[in-house]
């Protein structure tokens, strides 16, 4: 079933962060697009629920006492992929972040995948990402999403895929481990132009204020 119920808050956060927005809480699981206007005011539009995906909870156990692959990795820290790059040189690399000391430092396995199973359902073979919106999808204390970074030109749309979100999971698991919060970022230019954007994908804790602040806009 799909929801269009839209909730528009003003946020005392915005004169703090520009484009800043901030998650309500009690907001209930499901799949939700959020925009900030130019007058500070924010715009989250819940999209669908979550699909009906889940793991088998005896899977859990396997994932709960591995340690991160790469542990010397600062919090919030970036590979040493260059994200920069020209047209000439597109598809662009991506760069990955693991965020290794937001806590706990392991996402419960089920809740990560639905999180990303409805960020899947929400892009699919292809969906517009405009300018200044994000997507976020929340399962019990996690949170998957894609974001629009509007790099040197505002006003281009941008497109996100459920085979990005799955290419972008498996560089995240490769580089920072197992159900560890962290994201992947890669520059694009838009058709026909020399100016840029960035996408990114990624999932973090959102019981913890470190899981608001994806996207770079969220304020806890």
């Amino acid at each position: 079933m799909h929801f269009t119920t839209a909730l528009t808050i003003v946020s005392a956060f915005v004169a703090q962060v520009v484009f800043g927005w901030h998650i309500a809480q009690g907001t209930a699981e499901g799949v939700y697009s959020v925009e900030v206007f130019d007058n500070g005011t924010e715009h989250h539009v819940r999209l669908r629920d979550l699909p009906n995906h889940a793991i088998p909870r005896a899977a859990r156990s396997r994932y709960a006492s591995r340690p991160p692959r790469h542990a010397s990795v600062l919090d919030r820290g970036t590979d040493d992929t260059n994200e920069w790059c020209t047209r000439a040189d597109q598809p662009c690399p991506w760069s990955v972040g693991c965020y290794l000391n937001e806590g706990p430092r392991f996402l419960d396995p089920r809740e990560c995948d639905l999180a990303n199973a409805g960020i899947d359902a929400q892009c699919g073979n292809g969906a517009i990402v405009t300018h200044n919106k994000d997507f976020y999808s929340i399962a019990g204390c996690s949170v998957a999403y894609v974001c629009h970074f509007w790099g040197e030109k505002g006003g281009d749309d941008g497109t996100c895929t459920a085979d990005e979100r799955k290419l972008t999971s498996k560089m995240i698991t490769d580089k920072c481990g197992l159900y560890i919060p962290g994201s992947a970022t890669q520059m694009r230019y838009y058709p026909g132009e020399k100016l840029q954007y960035n996408m990114t994908y990624g999932y973090e804790a959102y019981c913890t204020s470190w899981g608001h602040d994806f996207c770079g806009r969220g304020t806890g």
